[in-house]
């Protein structure tokens, strides 16, 4: 929540920069901060009540959240799938032990994509451990990458990490999901473009208020 009320600031910020330009643009004295912030005060109000604007809203949120519901479900099968291997496939005990452990512990799993300790609660050693499983391990890092948001999903599936955990299940059900993700994606274009149109018309519409009133 606290993310989408940051990218909804920087979206209002943009449709108040654009407003204010094309007003100068145009040799109009600009509004001053105080009649800007009554114009998205306005704009914001109209925007709650606008029908075309909630609908478009509440269409990107309900991709948003399928998007993240399939990515969820990747990272799960992810996990699952790399557990089985390690169990399977790696043989030193004390290596096997650590990637089992980090896998299903997120305060560590998370924290080892960096080479700086910059967490307390992680320690000298596993830090030393990773750096070694980076050398030797390389599908390791590129699942830790991925799951902590440093990869998308295209390039996992480019990495070593599928030639590794070799098995055509763990693929196909991670491909159907990132194709499910990909289609999202493209429907969320047309709401998207909808709600920036809306949000800019109705900011200029109360802009232009605010100067007849001034």
């Amino acid at each position: 929540m606290k993310k989408e009320n940051i990218v909804s600031g920087i979206k209002n910020a943009a449709v108040v920069a654009t407003a204010v330009f094309t007003m100068n643009s145009c040799g109009n004295k600009q509004l001053s901060e105080g009649q800007l912030q009554i114009a998205q005060h306005k704009t914001d109000s109209a925007l709650r009540v606008h029908p075309e604007y909630t609908i478009a809203n509440a269409t990107l949120e309900l991709c948003e959240m399928k998007i993240a519901n399939y990515r969820d479900a990747n990272k799960k099968i992810v996990k699952m799938y790399a557990r089985d291997y390690v169990k399977k496939n790696i043989k030193d005990a004390a290596l096997a032990k650590f990637m089992l452990g980090a896998m299903n512990d997120d305060a560590v799993l998370f924290s080892l994509d960096n080479d700086d300790n910059e967490n307390d609660t992680i320690s000298v050693n596993t830090f030393t451990t990773m750096r070694y499983v980076r050398r030797t391990q390389r599908w390791f890092n590129d699942m830790i990458l991925y799951l902590n948001g440093r990869y998308t999903e295209q390039q996992l599936l480019n990495s070593d990490f599928f030639n590794v955990v070799n098995s055509a299940e763990l693929k196909r059900k991670f491909e159907y999901n990132t194709k499910q993700i990909e289609y999202v994606n493209s429907c969320m274009e047309f709401p998207l473009n909808r709600k920036n149109i809306i949000q800019t018309e109705v900011f200029n519409k109360y802009q232009k208020e605010v100067k007849r009133q001034r």
